[in-house]
């Protein structure tokens, strides 16, 4: 039995950290995004250790059951968040920004090719 339950959460820490190295997507590539990104991880692994201290196959798990369920429904929650994060919500961020980025270059695009240009004289007759 603790053969899966550890087997279980080696599976749950790839999910997590397969999830966090797919955020670089969202926090970017950037200095900040990168401390973010280690920090995250660097606590996931500190419970992942913590974790494994408890769970080791040699051992019989007698008491806790419920809290183990627990454990492991929370931690399977926070990859399958992370794998959202990561897989879901930047293509749609990416999208945005790309609509964003083609209306700007289109009112720029606009601003250049004028059909009639004014003088100066013009313009600040228009200003008066």
């Amino acid at each position: 039995m603790t053969k899966k339950i550890a087997m279980v959460l080696k599976v749950v820490d790839v999910l997590i950290q397969a999830g966090l190295i797919g955020m670089l997507n969202i926090v970017g590539y950037g200095a900040d995004g990168l401390f973010v990104l280690f920090g995250i991880m660097l606590l996931w692994q500190l419970v992942s250790s913590i974790l494994h201290l408890f769970i080791r196959p040699n051992w019989k798990m007698k008491a806790g059951r419920r809290f183990w369920i627990v454990a492991f429904a929370v931690l399977f929650l926070m990859g399958l968040g992370y794998i959202v994060l990561a897989f879901i919500l930047a293509p749609i961020l990416i999208i945005i920004y790309l609509a964003i980025s083609i209306s700007e270059l289109k009112e720029i695009w606009n601003l250049q090719h004028i059909d009639h240009v004014h003088s100066v004289d013009d313009i600040k007759h228009t200003i008066k």
